[in-house]
């Protein structure tokens, strides 16, 4: 299975391993390494998101390993993945044995990434013919899944399935398949198939688990991991997702406690640290999440894009308790990290909107959308900043434009337009947006960020009033066409 890395990682025997590792690269010494050990450190950075670390595990490796093929192939591999194809090629050329079964996949892999999809095709042709396994088929299939192309990889699973339908392995890689391409109904089917054969296999449970979260039924989630938990409850994968199920569930404290547990049994904190970060910072546990901004910043761990966005967090927190001094600290070293960090610019802007200077707002805000990869996100943040202070005419001005630009993504905020148009005293235009909130999104109108700002009388009407003309909708009483 290629989704249980995070189980391995947690395991006692890797953390003992990373811990060595670490302890080497600070004390500047040497210590030896076996190549499998060495290909974990590497897969367990790659899996952090760290590719430079990764790299330099296997170049440290090489030096030990020089001729080592496992060692050759990864990096080979780590060049096709950043899509540095050509050195991946003459690296893959200066290995001796050109025949070699792993040589040849990742030829074929490097093809893939060349878009070369007929040559890789002929080679994975060429090695089934020889081979005629299903250890071969799932190889090649996994190469695919690991491109994202989908129907060439369930082809080359057929032909595994059709000849060993109850092979674990097969049916490992069959609900990797559907997992990977989103299909997580029949994701279920195949774990469970798995589970009938080895009910005490904890990486299916983990695996069944993830699926019920990715399908939204977050109590079956809780129920899978429970019985992962019962096979060994100390395994930190497990512990980790239940924080994560009672996250989902609303009940954040009983979600860090379980991350908690994670993180005082991990060597490397940083990634488990994030997540605790983001709890607190969601549930606006301002000072607890502020703790851990600094714990990350002290790590040393973090890419400069990371730390930006770190700082973008530590600003909010000190803006919300209105530290504002504090805020434009975080505001001018997070751009140090990265001076096109749209969120940065968001904040920025929220913090001249606090201190009333509307011009240098609207000039951050511009640079906020400007560099922004998820425009729409963006445009409602800059109205959140707006509305946080009660700036309701600005808003609006700025979802009415979203509502121009962006025709299908402002049906999840009518009901903060009808908000705005509320505050704004403007009847006829908070009912016409309240019925089209009713009829494309109507549980917007129950959204904690709207719900945030009600805190008069007035504003207490706007939400019963919208339940009524939800209920007049439906019981027939109110036809929404004219409206919409």
């Amino acid at each position: 299975m290629r989704h249980d890395l995070s189980s391995s990682f947690n395991k006692p025997e890797f953390q003992e391993l990373l811990t060595k590792y670490e302890e080497m690269k600070q004390n500047h010494t040497h210590v030896y390494l076996e190549t499998n050990e060495l290909t974990q450190l590497a897969e367990y950075y790659a899996y952090q998101g760290n590719i430079r670390l990764s790299e330099e595990v296997i170049d440290y490796g090489l030096k030990l390993h020089p001729e080592n093929m496992d060692i050759l192939i990864y990096k080979c591999n780590n060049l096709v993945a950043q899509g540095k194809t050509d050195e991946a090629l003459f690296l893959l050329d200066s290995i001796p044995d050109q025949n070699d079964r792993e040589v040849r996949l990742t030829y074929a892999n490097i093809c893939i990434e060349r878009k070369d999809i007929e040559e890789a095709e002929r080679t994975f042709r060429q090695i089934a013919e020889e081979e005629n396994d299903i250890t071969t088929f799932l190889d090649i299939a996994d190469i695919y899944m690991d491109t994202n192309l989908g129907k060439q990889a369930y082809r080359w699973l057929q032909k595994a399935y059709s000849q060993a339908p109850d092979d674990i392995e097969v049916l490992e890689s069959m609900a990797d398949y559907y997992y990977s391409f989103q299909s997580m109904e029949q994701a279920i089917v195949f774990y469970n198939k798995l589970l009938d054969e080895n009910p005490y296999n904890i990486d299916y449970w983990i695996e069944l688990t993830r699926c019920y979260l990715q399908t939204g039924e977050v109590e079956l989630g809780m129920e899978a991991v429970e019985f992962a938990l019962a096979i060994d409850d100390q395994n930190l994968t497990c512990i980790e997702m239940k924080g994560y199920c009672f996250q989902l569930l609303g009940d954040s404290e009983s979600a860090c406690e379980c991350y908690h547990r994670v993180e005082n049994a991990l060597t490397c904190k940083s990634r488990i640290q994030q997540v605790l970060l983001n709890c607190y910072f969601l549930d606006k546990k301002y000072q607890e999440a502020l703790v851990y901004c600094n714990k990350l910043l002290k790590g040393g761990e973090l890419e400069e894009f990371e730390k930006a966005a770190i700082y973008h967090k530590q600003a909010v927190c000190h803006l919300c308790e209105e530290q504002y001094q504090k805020c434009k600290e975080d505001i001018r070293k997070g751009f140090a990290c990265d001076k096109e960090y749209a969120d940065l610019y968001v904040i920025q802007g929220e913090l001249f909107v606090a201190e009333d200077k509307m011009i240098e707002a609207e000039s951050s805000f511009e640079r906020a959308k400007a560099f922004s990869m998820e425009k729409t996100e963006t445009i409602l943040d800059i109205a959140f900043a707006y509305m946080r202070y009660e700036h309701f005419e600005q808003a609006l001005d700025i979802l009415l434009q979203m509502e121009k630009d962006y025709p299908e993504e402002i049906k999840l905020c009518y009901c903060y337009m009808a908000f705005c148009y509320h505050r704004l005293k403007d009847e006829k235009q908070m009912f016409k947006y309240i019925v089209r909130s009713c009829v494309y999104h109507p549980a917007a109108l129950t959204n904690p960020k709207l719900i945030e700002y009600n805190t008069k009388e007035e504003d207490r009407q706007f939400l019963i009033l919208s339940r009524e003309i939800m209920e007049q909708i439906k019981n027939g009483d109110l036809d929404p066409a004219p409206y919409l």
